[in-house]
């Protein structure tokens, strides 16, 4: 199982050519190679009260992401929310406002330990189909996405930073903190506020 620190923005349309080109060349960190565009199905309709048995666990419909992506299942839950940060200057209209959240992610022997892989047998109609592409940099072993979304003709466009947590990497919620505000002191762009700082599956529950 595989524990992060996130967090992510959602703004409807696609990104202002401003956003794309700081991600580019001003945001800090490497820029990753390209990966290919992709179709990511969500399910639209998750059997909450199996998930609570199998894992025994309390669980809200927001804290879990259950997808099928390239035909393999993934389940993230979401471990904690730990807070609404802000960064930049205050003083500066492009200041960010967001969520920090710990999420798990259970690989596919989690989910066969679990007996949860029949999950996949779902009928692909109570999923949603997420088209994306994404560009990525990563800053200090954090990641840092620019995605473009598009669910049938709506479009939306996403900014995120990710950050695994474990023993080998010992990297803490400062540390995350602080590249998040080294990227938010170069952005120029659309105010990134915390009303529009979710995960994908509060974001997914516009369109089920």
């Amino acid at each position: 199982m595989e524990t992060t620190l996130e967090i992510r923005w959602f703004i409807r349309g696609m990104p202002p050519v401003v956003v794309q080109h700081w991600f580019k060349l001003e945001c800090p960190g490497k820029l990753l190679e390209d990966e290919p565009d992709r179709e990511d199905l969500y399910a639209a309709q998750i059997p909450i009260d199996r998930l609570r048995a199998c894992l025994s666990s309390t669980l809200e419909r927001e804290a879990v992401n259950l997808k099928l992506r390239q035909g393999n299942l993934e389940l993230k839950l979401r471990q904690q929310e730990l807070g609404t940060y802000q960064f930049g200057n205050a003083d500066d209209a492009a200041i960010w406002s967001g969520k920090i959240e710990r999420w798990s992610k259970l690989g596919q022997q989690d989910l066969k330990d679990a007996a949860l892989l029949s999950l996949e047998a779902t009928n692909t109609s109570n999923w949603l189909a997420v088209c994306k592409r994404r560009e990525q940099k990563i800053a200090q072993n954090v990641k840092i996405e620019l995605t473009y979304l598009k669910v049938k003709s709506d479009r939306w466009w996403s900014l995120a930073f990710e950050m695994p947590q474990n023993t080998a990497t010992q990297l803490s919620k400062q540390h995350f903190r602080e590249v998040i505000e080294q990227a938010a002191q170069s952005y120029q762009g659309p105010k990134l506020l915390d009303r529009n700082s979710y995960s994908y599956s509060r974001w997914q529950t516009r369109f089920t």
